[in-house]
């Protein structure tokens, strides 16, 4: 196939993925399912499972989520201590 008709399938995919409501992250990642369909002998489920488990299962990953977690939490409770206190209220 030609390199234009290559990147035509793969930006109507990505476009009728994202027409549909599909989320970008997720949108992109059936365009890479349907290029290692098309285009590769390797099963696509096997290796894209091992491909994400491996760049979600990182240090740098947990360390993220972590941090995510602490500042939802730091958040919450300072909502939670201006309800109390009753400044959370808008005046007009």
């Amino acid at each position: 196939m030609e390199e234009l008709e290559l990147i035509g399938i793969f930006i109507f995919v990505l476009f009728l993925l994202l027409g549909t409501g599909v989320w970008v992250g997720l949108a992109l990642l059936g365009v890479a399912f349907v290029g290692m369909e098309l285009f590769t002998s390797r099963p696509a489920g096997d290796a894209m499972v091992t491909t994400i488990w491996t760049a979600s299962s990182s240090s740098t990953s947990a360390a993220i989520l972590s941090a995510t977690a602490i500042a939802v939490d730091r958040i919450r409770v300072g909502a939670s201590a201006r309800v109390r206190s009753g400044r959370s209220r808008i005046d007009v």
